[in-house]
């Protein structure tokens, strides 16, 4: 059955959320080199993939396992919720930089800023509000947590086929080099993307 779970008692640094790096670089799309376009352009389409491949995992396993091992049908819904309120925006930007990619439309960098503009607000208090769910689950001594993490990675281990070739290139981007830093991490193919 479950395990008895450590409570929380301090916080790690700020927080959850102020862990992630601030905002300060999502303002930069209009300023994006015409040379570095096109890297920024993977970067924005393996970020949305990846936002859609964790919210799916989330949706479809994740979130009711928990509420089975708690019991409680539902639990995880208002994070549900919270997906579908900003998937339209999300959509809409990632129909750009598809579009982009494919040279159906031009790079535009005011665009990209207003269509990230577009859900931000959503996605920033999901973001929050999420970590205080998870963070309520403490309450719970039901949730066999090494079980859960176990049966959580074998599906991500059984599901990595397009999220493990997209992450490389999104690590890349991320650290703002092209280097060979991450080259042992690319799985063939990769390099193209």
């Amino acid at each position: 059955m479950g395990q008895s779970n450590p409570k929380i008692t301090t916080q790690w640094a700020d927080g959850p959320f102020k862990l992630l790096e601030s905002p300060r670089h999502a303002r930069r799309a209009p300023f994006i080199p015409a040379e570095l376009r096109p890297d920024f352009i993977k970067f924005m389409q393996t970020w949305t993939v990846t936002i859609h491949h964790h919210h799916m995992g989330e949706e479809e396993k994740h979130f009711p396992w928990l509420e089975e091992d708690i019991g409680i049908p539902g639990y995880m819904q208002a994070s549900v919720d919270q997906h579908h309120e900003f998937e339209p925006g999300l959509k809409a930007f990632e129909a750009h930089v598809v579009a982009v990619k494919e040279g159906t439309e031009e790079y535009d960098g005011q665009k990209v800023r207003d269509l990230i503009d577009g859900f931000a607000i959503i996605l920033t208090k999901h973001l929050a509000e999420e970590i205080e769910a998870l963070v309520g689950l403490e309450k719970f001594d039901a949730i066999d947590w090494v079980a859960y993490n176990k049966r959580v990675s074998a599906d991500a281990m059984a599901n990595t086929d397009t999220i493990s070739r997209l992450n490389p290139r999104f690590m890349e981007c991320s650290t703002g080099r092209n280097d060979e830093r991450f080259r042992e991490y690319q799985r063939p193919g990769t390099e193209t993307f």
